[in-house]
């Protein structure tokens, strides 16, 4: 089962504001993506989703969350980041195919975060709330990932 069927994310804190609930969960999540499993049967493996996978978009969120403070909201340019992870969990798929992908799980949390911005009557509002949601993510899986790039 997906992390995101068993903990779904609170659309308030993308929509409304960011508050304990979202940084703890970002914690959590963030702990659950930086976990990796070797095992016997292929089946079994945990593919942790590595410091440059998430480095990788990051730099694609701050390069829009730029551009958005300067040109206003990038509808566009956001819902593409939908398309980048996909992109992107299909790199790791074709190399640990059979495996389980901590990517895709991130890939699910995070399209439902953007489609909660997407949805929101206050675009903006929402947008600065998802940086806030991804940043925090990010610092998270700094203390929990181990020097996983060699992956």
């Amino acid at each position: 089962m997906s992390y995101l069927k068993q903990h779904p994310i609170q659309n308030s804190w993308i929509t409304d504001k960011v508050d304990k609930a979202m940084v703890e969960y970002a914690e959590q999540f963030a702990e659950y993506l930086a976990e990796e499993k070797k095992a016997k049967e292929k089946k079994d493996v945990v593919v942790a989703l590595t410091a440059s996978q998430l480095r990788k978009f990051f730099g694609s969120v701050k390069a829009l969350q730029l551009k958005t403070e300067a040109l206003g909201y990038q509808e566009a340019e956001f819902v593409m980041l939908k398309a980048k992870l996909a992109y992107a969990e299909g790199r790791v798929r074709q190399k640990n195919n059979g495996k389980q992908l901590r990517i895709a799980d991130f890939r699910e949390v995070m399209d439902e975060a953007i489609n909660v911005v997407d949805n929101s009557s206050d675009r903006k509002k929402s947008f600065a709330n998802f940086i806030n949601f991804f940043e925090a993510i990010v610092a998270y899986h700094k203390v929990y990932g181990k020097d996983n790039d060699k992956q």
